[in-house]
């Protein structure tokens, strides 16, 4: 007569064999054994000797997985790796909708994971717990600090795409990239107010970065200059993403002798602590002041007043993403160079500049 364990074991080499756990990954030990109707211990002594004949892997964090290829499958499923945080301010949490969106379209499956949980894995470990035939592709979003050519999705059979980086971001050679032209953008964002007759335009920037979203000082004074705008440097001011310390600066450039008439934000996210400061000293937006946000934050629509902005359109990125994947076999391993598509600003102009700026003398040329 078999013992309870060697028939589990039996069982459960079947159910590997056939694929009928998702992603190759068993359930926790405890939901297993109830399912299977034996003990805990009766259980790991099973998976023991799965794990001893080489057919199952446990990773520390993540879990049981197969090592066991399933001879058929459907592989409609998008892994999505991401290092960002669940703030507000996180792009990808709007270019996962767009993501989730496309995928719907061909019934495919989004599949989020933390990157913290795999950072620490080998390549080999990476391939065995999201293998090819499961998965169609993956996509990262996250930062380029955190995809390098080490990265343990490195060996994966299957085309990888670099989530919203910006455009001149070097990456390893095989990823894919959807990219955003934030110096683009910015400039965009900087006609909108010159077109409206803003000749004096502060700028609320974060003091993180040298340059004003990639574009350089001289630059950005050079493009204020030659269409007739104050290029004073002290026009700028720098600031943490912390709403005291936007208020201070806020505050510092409202106090100039010749205050501006506009003031342009580094993201949407700091021009809504600058609201704040700007309605606190008793003035109106826009009457008294423009404010112009960048990155298209989609609560930006009910501020009040409604902010104006240039969208990145993380939506559009999210579902470029999956498009890349879907279409890869045109270029993945192919021999082509992985490519990058490029995903334009929108400016969105609504009434915090709805106001045009006129001097006493009329409009500023």
């Amino acid at each position: 007569m078999q013992r309870k364990c060697d028939v589990i074991y039996e069982t459960l080499l079947r159910q590997l064999r056939s694929g009928e756990f998702i992603g190759g990954r068993l359930p926790p030990e405890r939901e297993l054994a109830q399912v299977m109707g034996v003990s805990q211990g009766t259980l790991r002594v099973a998976l023991r000797r799965l794990e001893a004949d080489d057919l199952i892997e446990r990773i520390p964090s993540l879990g049981t997985f197969s090592k066991i290829v399933p001879a058929a499958t459907s592989p409609r499923r998008i892994l999505n790796i991401t290092s960002a945080s669940k703030s507000i301010d996180n792009p990808y949490l709007y270019s996962f909708v767009g993501m989730t969106s496309e995928a719907q379209k061909y019934g495919c499956e989004i599949v989020p994971i933390d990157y913290e949980q795999v950072c620490s894995i080998s390549a080999a470990a990476f391939s065995r717990c999201f293998p090819d035939g499961e998965f169609i592709g993956a996509v990262l979003s996250m930062s380029n600090k955190f995809i390098q050519a080490d990265s343990p999705w490195r060996q994966a059979g299957y085309p990888l795409v670099a989530a919203h980086v910006y455009l001149d971001e070097e990456l390893p050679a095989n990823i894919a990239r959807v990219a955003i032209n934030i110096k683009a953008n910015w400039r965009i964002a900087v006609q909108h107010l010159l077109d409206l007759g803003h000749r004096r335009i502060a700028v609320l920037s974060t003091s993180l970065l040298p340059h004003l979203r990639k574009m350089e000082i001289p630059e950005y004074r050079h493009l204020l200059a030659v269409n007739g705008a104050d290029s004073d440097p002290a026009l700028i001011g720098r600031c943490r993403y912390d709403q005291d310390d936007i208020s201070r600066t806020v505050n510092q450039l409202l106090d100039l002798p010749s205050p501006p008439t506009a003031l342009l934000c580094f993201s949407d996210f700091f021009a809504l602590y600058a609201y704040q400061a700007i309605k606190a000293r008793g003035y109106s937006i826009p009457t008294d002041i423009a404010v112009m946000g960048t990155c298209g934050y989609p609560g930006a629509e009910f501020s009040e007043p409604p902010l104006s902005t240039v969208s990145y359109n993380y939506f559009d990125c999210g579902a470029a993403c999956v498009a890349l994947i879907l279409n890869a076999k045109s270029w993945f391993q192919s021999g082509q160079t992985a490519p990058v598509v490029q995903i334009p600003g929108t400016l969105i102009a609504r009434a915090s500049t709805q106001c045009r700026h006129y001097s006493r003398t009329g409009l500023h040329q």
